[in-house]
């Protein structure tokens, strides 16, 4: 990922920011292949992926632009994300990402969730802290929150609810 972002006729700066930021890259386009588990809305539109192997083909025809074939796949994670959160079925553009992602070399895996034994608690912990914040307890809610941070756990809230994953 981080070769990838710079093009191949271009100098390469090697940095740790700059490995960490392909690292938080790499992260979020693997996170928009995990939104399977969204569930689609009847008679929801559908993503459309066409253009979007259209444009990927021409960038990387016009000299091998793998910083703008990265951009491209970026416009399209979040694309997927955004389609998700309005219940739209983005199969053929996960399917997309992930066929051209492969293209780049980038084998992403969509993430499984950590703790599978405890998922079913952690999901009544948020079940609680929701309920919580709707009875404006937000000390409370707030309690749940750090805690679950403390055991190594970070919670997004979205406007589909609040999702949870390992701390790195």
């Amino acid at each position: 990922m981080f070769v990838l972002g710079s093009h191949y006729r271009n100098p390469l700066t090697f940095s740790n920011e700059a490995i960490e930021a392909a690292e938080r890259g790499l992260e979020r386009l693997t996170q928009a292949l995990s939104n399977d588990a969204v569930p689609v809305k009847p008679g929801a539109e559908k993503l459309d992926a066409r253009t979007v192997r259209q444009r990927f083909m021409d960038v990387m025809d016009d000299d091998f632009n793998t910083p703008q074939a990265l951009a491209i796949l970026f416009d399209l994670a979040r694309e997927i994300n955004r389609a998700g959160e309005t219940g739209a079925d983005t199969t053929e553009a996960r399917h997309a990402l992930k066929e051209l992602a492969g293209v780049l070399g980038l084998t992403l895996k969509a993430t499984e969730k950590p703790f599978t034994d405890a998922a079913p608690f952690i999901e009544l912990l948020l079940t609680t802290r929701k309920k919580l914040r709707d009875a404006r307890q937000f000390q409370l809610a707030d309690e749940i929150r750090t805690t679950l941070l403390k055991m190594g756990l970070t919670l997004e809230d979205t406007n589909t609810g609040t999702s949870w994953k390992r701390k790195k």
